[in-house]
């Protein structure tokens, strides 16, 4: 699980920052193999796969962080039931290759990372309906509040990226 609070201004004064809370749950999966494992060639496989969920809040203003700290009891209410909030997940793979040579004082290797990285997004009115939106029922919905119904579905899709490395690191006696 990882936070990150993203800030963004767009002026001089603290009226003007808005502060992005950004929630991340992840967890990996991995298998490696080492194929050919000889004094002068060794070759390894390896692949990971991800279960990722995201949810990025909407920006909250300078003025309303401060009233935070004066005001703590607001934080679950707003947080919860009046900031809109986009949560969706996504399955990416990641696959790798080394070859190394001398003993492996050659290692040269390809990744590709980041297959089947499209993130399935909804939007929520609050953190409250995404969360019940998971599991029913496991935020109890303040009396006299209904979800909007104008939950927007959409994907993103992120590149995949191929990366290549070289190593040249002797066992020197």
């Amino acid at each position: 699980v990882q936070i990150k609070l993203h800030s963004l201004n767009k002026g001089t004064s603290v009226a003007s920052l808005l502060i992005i809370p950004e929630v991340n749950v992840a967890q990996s999966l991995g298998l490696g193999l080492k194929i050919i494992d000889t004094n002068a060639l060794s070759l390894s496989l390896g692949a990971s796969v991800h279960g990722v969920y995201k949810a990025y809040f909407k920006g909250i203003g300078g003025n309303t962080a401060i009233n935070f700290i004066n005001h703590s009891d607001e934080i679950k209410e707003t947080l919860l039931w009046d900031t809109p909030v986009m949560g969706g997940w996504a399955i990416p793979v990641d696959a790798g290759v080394t070859l190394g040579l001398a003993d492996d004082s050659i290692l040269i290797s390809a990744t590709a990372n980041n297959l089947n990285g499209t993130y399935h997004m909804q939007s929520f009115a609050g953190a409250g309906y995404l969360v019940n939106s998971i599991k029913a029922g496991t935020i109890e919905v303040p009396e006299g509040r209904e979800e909007p119904g104008e939950s927007v579905r959409f994907d993103v899709q992120t590149p995949w990226e191929l990366n290549f490395g070289f190593a040249f690191a002797p066992d020197w006696k």
